[in-house]
Order: structure tokens, then sequence, then C-alpha cells
């Protein structure tokens, strides 16, 4: 039926592919360029403003607690408003924060750019994503999510290394100022002329529905025209407020929130891999090291993505073992740069998690109903994770003067999440709302 769907009478292309595209294409330029770049231009950004890079990794505290704020108004805007404005918005938002970071003089300056960087990423790589594949694909989502998040690993190996360079030729300022012209140049296009809230916008059903057509003509017939309408093709699963009392939300959240404590020790590999004593000999290593966080985090998130579609507590159990490896690994495997490179390409498995598998543990859990609203809270939890792993573990390296706290905090956190994991779906007592191929 999807196969169906994917394709009208005469041979035309299934629209939702082109979704597909135009989200990977915000996810490879626009979002990566942050998300992927920023522990890159930590240390130049420190060096110049005179601080440790602890200091400037305040930035991820201030942006997750832009998301924290942001998710739940993202997600109301997201059920009720065009995406095409939204995701404009958050290219423009970006650009705007690129621009800002190149001119500041003084590390507060810096950090609270992660304001405008939260309105851009938050629709681009969060709400997006999520709202408008589980829209146009009932089936195959996971992988499909998995293969537009993954474009960010693959702009991570990529922009890691051109921005590692162009800092190194020209400095941080102008590369944030060409950050910028690329931001709007790329994204603008594929925001404005591409992407389209439901299938029935095109006269077209979601890949994968039981009412899928053989032809366009029928499509369109079967469509539905009216706001009601369409809306009832997502009625599957609780209401926002049913999901909220379950036992199965409340334990979600601790999972995304102790899973994200873990994700800042990517943003503090460059200047970890500084402190060691053959690294001087190698400046790009910490880039090179991020770049292989990113090359796996690629090759997960189309893994994960397509195991979830299936078996979802498979995908989320063998992520977070490979995180807990990939810490220690960093940690106490650090004699030469191939042993960080094999650390940070198991730890990259485990980075790919929280974006791939929350949207659609929220979906396989709760269904379509009010997916937008229930994404958003447990996207909360994941910003706060981000946002307490940042003051956390900054504070400590600040502190003492050491990372080896921080590894072996974020090995207690994801260990806790595991537990946390399992009981989610010890509580929902096999309740499903994902249709499996």
């Amino acid at each position: 039926m999807g196969a169906r769907s994917a394709q009208n009478s005469r041979g035309k292309i299934f629209y939702g592919y082109w979704i597909v595209v135009a989200l990977v294409v915000l996810n490879f330029i626009p979002v990566t360029l942050f998300m992927s770049c920023n522990a890159t231009f930590m240390p130049a950004v420190a060096d110049a403003l005179n601080v440790s890079p602890g200091v400037i990794g305040y930035i991820l505290s201030v942006f997750s607690l832009g998301n924290t704020a942001l998710f739940p108004v993202f997600g109301r805007l997201f059920a009720k408003y065009d995406s095409r404005i939204l995701c404009t918005f958050g290219v423009c938002a970006l650009a705007l924060s690129f621009t800002c970071q190149s001119l500041v003089t003084e590390p507060w300056q810096f950090i609270v750019c992660g304001v405008p960087l939260a309105f851009g990423v938050v629709p681009l790589l969060f709400m997006a994503p999520a709202n408008l594949i589980n829209r146009w694909f009932t089936k195959r989502a996971g992988f499909f999510i998995g293969i537009v998040l993954a474009s960010t690993g693959v702009g991570g190996v990529l922009w890691n290394m051109v921005s590692g360079e162009l800092i190194l030729d020209y400095g941080f300022r102008a590369t944030y100022r060409i950050f910028a012209i690329i931001t709007l140049v790329s994204g603008l296009p594929f925001t404005l002329f591409v992407l389209r809230d439901y299938p029935s916008d095109k006269g077209l059903v979601p890949y994968g529905s039981e009412e899928a057509c053989s032809s366009e003509k029928e499509a369109r017939d079967d469509s539905l025209d009216s706001n009601q309408d369409q809306a009832s093709l997502y009625q599957d699963g609780l209401s926002a407020h049913d999901a909220y009392r379950t036992p199965t939300f409340k334990l979600l959240l601790v999972y995304a929130l102790f899973m994200n404590l873990g994700m800042y020790i990517c943003a503090m590999t460059p200047s970890y891999v500084r402190t060691l004593d053959f690294a001087a000999a190698m400046p790009l290593l910490g880039a090179t090291c991020v770049s292989f966080i990113m090359g796996a985090q690629t090759v997960a998130k189309v893994l994960w993505g397509a195991v979830a579609d299936k078996r979802p507590l498979v995908s989320v159990i063998g992520g977070l073992l490979m995180g807990i490896v990939g810490v220690l690994c960093l940690a106490f495997l650090n004699d030469a740069s191939w042993m960080l490179y094999g650390g940070s390409t198991i730890f990259g498995f485990f980075y790919a998690l929280s974006t791939v598998t929350t949207p659609i543990l929220t979906r396989y859990y709760f269904g379509m109903r009010d997916y937008s609203l229930i994404f958003a809270k447990v996207s909360m939890a994941c910003t706060m994770g981000t946002f307490g792993g940042s003051v956390i573990w900054g504070t400590t390296i600040n502190m003492t003067g050491s990372f080896y706290p921080m590894f072996f905090g974020v090995v207690c956190m994801l260990s806790i999440a595991l537990v946390c994991i399992l009981l989610v779906n010890r509580s929902a007592k096999g309740r499903s709302f994902t249709k499996k191929d």
C-alpha cells in the first residue's frame, strides 16, 4: 500500500519524498552549521575572549533554556500554522545568530547568542522533521526521520573540517559571517517553495495509509478538504491530557532527561583533546574527533530509525550501551589518535539517539492524536537534560580542572536512563500506535 501511494498514475514521485529532501537540506546545512560545528568554534572563541572553554560552553546552557521555553510554543504553532512560515523564521534566526556571534567582544555576548539559536534550531531540527514526516508517512516514519537527521551527521563530517580550516585561515569571526550567508542561501528556497504541511495539501494521502489510492484522481477524490476532516486522519492515539497522566509519559520524560545529560561530552571533546600530551602536534585532532562522532552519528541515525520502526526498545538500549562504552573509551583509551577516533566513533552511535528515538517513541506509545503537544513536552525534557549537562559538567570542569569527573558522571546518567527506558516499556503493557510493515 505504501508503494501505491508513493507514485500516481502518471509516474510522478510521491511528494512526501520532496518533503524529506527539503528537511535533509535544512538539517544538512543551516542546522549542522551550529549543532555540529559549535564545538569546533569553542577553543578559538575562548582564546580570543581570554576565558576557559567551559565558560564559552555556557552558550549551550542558554540555548537549552531557550529550547525548553520554546518547545511548547512551537508545538502549538506547528499544530495550527503553516510550517513554511515557521521554518523560514528558523532559517533567518540562525543567520542572525551567526552574524551576532561574529561581532562579540565579551563572553556574555557570545553566551546570549544561544537565545536566537534556539529560535532557529527548535523548528528546523526538532519540530519540523518529527511533525511533517509523521504526517506524510504512516509507515517507515522512523526510517525517514533517521534519514533526515542523519544529514546532520554527514554535515558534521564535512562542515567540522571546513570550519576548522576556515577558523585557522581567517578566524572565527569571518567564519561565522560566511556561515550566515550559507544558511540563508541554502535554506530559504526549501522553506518557501517546497515544504507542505499535509498530504491533502497536494491531493494525496500519507505513505502507507490504508486509504492509499492508485491514481492521482482517486487521491484527489478521497483527500480531505476541510480542516476537521483532514485532522480525522490523525486521531489515533491518546489525548495530551490522558497521556500526561500515564506512568509511561512520566518515565519517558525521566529517560529523556538523563539520556541528554550525556550529550555535552561532544561539545567538550576538542577542549578535552587539547589537554592530552601528544595533541599539541595535531592542531586539528579535536575537530577530527568530532567529525568521527558525526560520521558515526550519520550511520546510527538511519540504523536506529529503521530498527525503531519495528523494535524501538532495541534501538534505545543499543544506543545507551554504546554511549557508556564510548565514554569509557574516551576517558581511558587516549594514548594515541586512533584510540580517540575509536572512542569517538562508538560515542557517535549514542549521540544519534536523542533526536531519532524520542519522536519515534512518542508516536509509538501515544499516537498522532495530540502528537505535537506530547512531543513538545518530551523534547522539553531533552533540552533540560542538555541544559543540566552543560551547567553541571561545565562547572565541574572549571572547579576541578579535570574532565574525568564529567566522564564518570555521564556513565552514571546513562545507566539511569537505561533503567528508565526498561520501565517505560513495562508500564506501557504492550500498547503501541505505530503501524508496522
